[in-house]
């Protein structure tokens, strides 16, 4: 029996979101590089489709609605994900927005893990990210998303 969003505990999304998180915190600050850099594209192209297919059956099932796992629904999460990255990667105001947006999304978690070390309440900050159209080869990691929602 499946459940909403389940797929996000798929071994292939945890093991992208411990890569994700160890690669943010930590690679790119002790060992940044073009290995570093492209892991986090690779794990937000497996973790975003997964992300956006467990909000909309989580919608779906408060809802009261029937829902199942769905192809399309999945289709249309990673379509969304991968136009997204494209463009964030390839335009410049796109890359600013997503600076913007990420930075505050970020701040909460940012402030409430200061708050736990002692430390002041930061101010905002966007995001770091630059336009870099070569961060489109991690596109084929969308295919780890469709591994892990394939079974359901």
């Amino acid at each position: 029996m499946t459940a909403p969003g389940d797929a996000l505990l798929h071994p292939v999304a945890l093991a992208s979101l411990v890569c994700l998180v160890v690669n943010d915190h930590l690679l790119k600050r002790y060992a940044p590089g073009w290995v570093s850099g492209k892991l986090s594209d690779v794990a937000i192209l497996v973790v975003g489709p997964l992300l956006l297919q467990g909000c909309a059956e989580l919608a779906a099932a408060r809802g009261g609605r029937p829902w199942r796992p769905a192809t399309r629904v999945f289709a249309m999460a990673a379509a969304v994900t991968c136009a997204a990255y494209v463009l964030e990667k390839t335009v410049p105001a796109a890359t600013e927005v997503y600076r913007l947006v990420w930075g505050a999304l970020r701040w909460p978690l940012d402030g409430v893990a200061a708050w736990a070390q002692g430390r002041a309440w930061p101010a905002y900050a966007q995001a770091a990210a630059v336009t870099d159209p070569t961060d489109l080869v991690a596109l084929p990691a969308v295919a780890g998303a469709w591994w892990a929602q394939r079974g359901r």
